[in-house]
């Protein structure tokens, strides 16, 4: 039965030629085509995407062709009561499947290849490789198959044809800049909009950095699944198969699935403004009005938090479990800050009753019942996109207030001369017992001591407990950690131009060490965490350790410890000038 499926499509000249025209663009993507991607690592992933939708687009034509071909035969007419047959048809079905499992080996091989020639070959990245192939290669084609087989049975080729058009326009970039255009300024609509980017989120554009490379979260299995299972469901109800309801029970599942929230981080270049960057800037624009984007002051704490004692469950969400001891006891209420991605749940005090709380934005107000406030346990869950804490990575600098900080502070600087996340840590220190629990490869690390690391379960786990004015947690599979200088370094070795293990960044590095010895605050004995390199110019100064990039940290440096300074100031004359071209715009 195959042999006669196969021949029938080798006599078809319009089916054949375009699948010869399909491993012909991919081999050229693999072998000729350069872009200037195999200078770094990520280049293999970048080309092999940059040819989604085009094979996208073949297996859509190939399958419709085929599909539709079977749809002349009188023979195979008679048989059926419509023009789509599972039964019939499931053969020329397993025979592009067949194709769309050789072309995803074919991915999978060249980007292992390539990691190989550039010295890379940990398990955690052949891993990954195969994530990203079935994700957002084997799946999105599989999708192309099933379109162009429930589209076969339009007779009217014409129209068939425009239908095919007209679906490829629904994935691409000109449909999703409409929707993105529309929905600008409506935060539901927008994550409505990402539905549609099974192209657009794979984008060369959307690999973030070195410790996390490009998210092949949940989320994006949920996206494409659900328009897989959306399209069966559509075509076994043609064919008038009682399996489709299976079909559109699972459609639904993965569309609730794809709309719970998650820390995956990436970037869309074309939709503006849905990146994990340009969210947060959708936020204050458009969600929230507070003083925290206005000032670059931390209002003064009427307490301070002495100890933290805390449990996070690292997960497509971050889980959090934080007990704060607080040094002053009588207060009417307690102000904190904590970042407006997280969610609070529950807050009981030290007898474990439940507290009145209200959470605005970015600051979490807690009401003591009758006596003194000795304790506060805060439980909360949620996931930012820009410092992520997934299964896949982990970024939480000391300066992002993922877990609960004393005061009214100032979390993000939006003003005419900064955009960036706040800079400051604490400003006192605290007693921290950390456990942090995780799944997968990731290789976690922190600024405060390690204590212990085991397995509980499902999660492996890792214990710190230090004293310290702010904890900063990393993870990822590519982590190593590097003595230099009397300083713990902590970098991924993914890491090209800021990999301190090359001599001019060792130079760049040990300079960096010199100036901070000479301005009174050397890092002897204590941790530099070299930042991802997609990093938007996020760094913080901590009195045991720096979160940064090498390069442009001796300058940070210097404007901080001898300026006092963590924001640009442009001097009179652009300030001046910067207000005439404000007068000249309004």
């Amino acid at each position: 039965m195959y042999v006669l499926h196969i021949k029938k499509i080798i006599r078809n000249p319009a089916i054949i030629i375009p699948i010869i025209f399909m491993f012909a663009l991919s081999i050229y993507y693999l072998f000729f085509y350069s872009g200037g991607y195999e200078s770094y690592l990520q280049g293999a992933l970048c080309k092999l995407l940059l040819a989604v939708p085009y094979v996208f687009f073949c297996f859509l034509f190939i399958s419709y062709e085929i599909f539709h071909s079977y749809c002349k035969n009188e023979v195979h007419e008679s048989l059926c009561t419509n023009r789509i047959s599972i039964k019939y048809q499931r053969y020329d079905f397993y025979i592009l499947f067949v194709l769309d499992s050789m072309i995803t080996l074919l991915f999978i091989a060249y980007q292992i290849r390539f990691y190989y020639g550039m010295g890379y070959s940990m398990k955690p990245l052949i891993w990954y490789s195969l994530k990203v192939a079935i994700i957002f290669w084997g799946l999105v084609i599989l999708l192309g198959i099933i379109i162009g087989w429930g589209l076969s049975g339009i007779q009217n080729k014409l129209v068939g044809m425009s239908l095919l058009l007209a679906v490829f326009y629904l994935f691409d970039r000109p449909f999703l800049q409409l929707l993105m255009g529309i929905s600008q300024g409506r935060l539901p609509a927008c994550n409505f909009a990402t539905l549609f980017c099974i192209f657009t989120s794979a984008e060369p554009g959307a690999i973030t950095d070195t410790y996390y490379l490009m998210s092949a979260e949940h989320v994006h299995l949920f996206r494409i699944l659900f328009w897989i299972f959306l399209m069966l469901f559509l075509l076994f109800q043609v064919a008038k198969n009682k399996a489709a309801v299976l079909w559109g029970i699972a459609a639904i599942v993965c569309l609730i699935l794809f709309f719970q929230p998650t820390g995956a981080s990436y970037s869309l270049p074309v939709i503006n403004r849905f990146d994990r960057w340009h969210a947060e800037q959708f936020y204050y624009d458009n969600a929230y009005t507070g003083d925290s984007i206005v000032s670059t002051k931390t209002d003064m704490e009427d307490f301070n938090i002495t100890a933290y004692d805390i449990d996070f469950w690292v997960d497509d969400i971050l889980n959090a479990k934080a007990l704060l001891k607080i040094s002053d006891r009588n207060l009417d209420q307690y102000c904190f800050t904590l970042y407006h991605c997280y969610h609070v749940t529950n807050v009981v005090d030290q007898k474990g009753e439940k507290l009145r709380y209200q959470q605005k934005g970015d600051y979490l107000t807690v009401y003591p019942s009758n006596g003194e406030l000795s304790e506060v346990t805060i439980e909360y869950k949620g996931a930012s996109q820009y410092f992520y804490s997934t299964g896949q990575g982990i970024m939480l600098p000391a300066n992002f207030e993922y877990y609960p900080i004393a005061g009214k502070r100032t979390t993000f600087v939006y003003n005419n001369y900064n955009t960036c996340f706040s800079r400051e840590v604490a400003g006192h220190n605290a007693e921290f017992d950390v456990t942090v629990y995780y799944k997968g490869d990731l290789k976690v690390y922190s600024n405060l001591s390690e204590k212990e690391a085991a397995r509980k379960g499902k999660y492996r786990y890792i214990r710190y407990k230090s004293t310290s004015d702010g904890m900063t947690i990393v993870g990822s599979p590519y982590l190593l950690e590097k003595e230099i200088d009397q300083v713990r370094v902590i970098y991924s070795q993914l890491e090209h131009d800021n990999n301190p293990t090359r001599k001019d960044n060792m130079e760049e590095l040990r300079d960096f060490f010199e100036t901070l010895e000479e301005l009174g605050h050397p890092l002897y004995n204590k941790t530099f965490i070299i930042a991802p390199e997609n990093n938007l110019q996020n760094y913080c100064f901590s009195e045991n350790h720096i979160f940064n990039q090498i390069f442009g940290a001796k300058e940070q440096a210097i404007q901080y410890y001898k300026y006092g300074k963590l924001y640009d100031e442009p001097d009179e004359e652009d300030r001046d000038l910067m207000d005439q071209a404000e007068d000249m715009f309004q």
